[in-house]
Parts: structure tokens; C-alpha cells; sequence
């Protein structure tokens, strides 16, 4: 993803920027649910674990929409 952005937008910071913005869902996603197992694992006894499929089933760079223009 950050080779394709780099290659679309000719300064830099623009490129990282939109490499950026491409990754917050995914990455705020992921936090999110790391919180939320972290929080179950606490509980006793611990509810079953949460469906983590998702992160390794998407190829981001096939998403529609990945690294569109910020």
C-alpha cells in the first residue's frame, strides 16, 4: 500500500498522508477489539474469544476505495 501511495502522489507527505488515512479503520478497528478481548479475558469465567477472521480474510490492497486522495 505505501509503494502504490508513493507512486500516485509526487511529494512525500502527501503519500504518507494518504497511506494514512488508507489504514486508521483497519488499524482503529483492530485497537478496538484488542481492547475489548483484553477486557473479556479479565471477566471470569471468560466469554468465548472474539471473531479476529476479518483481519487476516481482507487483503487491503484489493479494498475498494484504498488509498484514495485525502
Amino acid at each position: 500500500m505505501l509503494s502504490r501511495a508513493r507512486s500516485q502522489h509526487d511529494g512525500i507527505d502527501a503519500a504518507l498522508a494518504v497511506y494514512a488515512a488508507a489504514r486508521r479503520p483497519r488499524t482503529a478497528r483492530v485497537t478496538l477489539q484488542s481492547r475489548r478481548q483484553f477486557a473479556n479475558n479479565r471477566k471470569v469465567p471468560p466469554p468465548p474469544l472474539l471473531d479476529r477472521s476479518w483481519i487476516f480474510s481482507v487483503d487491503v490492497t484489493r479494498e475498494e476505495g484504498a488509498l484514495q486522495s485525502v
